[in-house]
């Protein structure tokens, strides 16, 4: 099960209603947290992973499929990376069930607020040629809470133990 931890502005705008209690993702990647990213005209939803701060830019259209969304965008951006496709079945497989909550921690959604800047000067810069080659330019900054680590890196690491416990 995964779960996606949702500001309230996305929560409202789902249709399914947020779980309640301590729910915890048994991904390696653990939970998401996902808000919304408007750049000009283009709506948008900045995903990202808690333990390894992973991002996902993906269509904020058609939020009733939003975990499809983050499935099929992870799916290309881990083979991306050059995750064996097994980890990345395995991984996806895990995300079948899904479930919505409310945000748990104040250092992701820090984060996501610097990642959200610098995705819009990207995307209005017009460098990234795809939402996938924009989450690869997000994959290689380095965020202040894993210390001298690229998201990429941590992912790839947490990836590549199964037996790491999820945070």
């Amino acid at each position: 099960m995964v779960v996606i931890r949702c500001t309230r502005r996305v929560l409202a705008r789902l249709p399914a209603s947020a779980a309640s209690g301590d729910l915890k993702s048994s991904t390696l990647l653990g939970d998401w947290y996902a808000d919304f990213l408007s750049v000009g005209r283009l709506r948008l939803v900045l995903v990202v992973s808690q333990p390894s701060l992973l991002s996902l830019v993906v269509p904020a259209r058609d939020l009733k499929n939003l975990a499809a969304h983050i499935r099929s965008s992870l799916q290309l951006l881990l083979s991306s990376l050059g995750v064996p496709p097994d980890v990345v079945a395995r991984e996806l497989h895990e995300m079948d069930e899904v479930a919505y909550a409310p945000t748990a921690s104040r250092v992701v959604l820090g984060c996501m607020l610097d990642l959200g800047f610098q995705a819009r000067l990207r995307l209005e810069s017009g460098l990234p040629s795809s939402l996938n080659e924009l989450a690869l330019e997000l994959s290689r900054n380095i965020l202040s809470p894993l210390g001298s680590q690229h998201p990429r890196d941590v992912a790839l690491g947490l990836l590549s133990d199964p037996r790491t416990p999820i945070q």
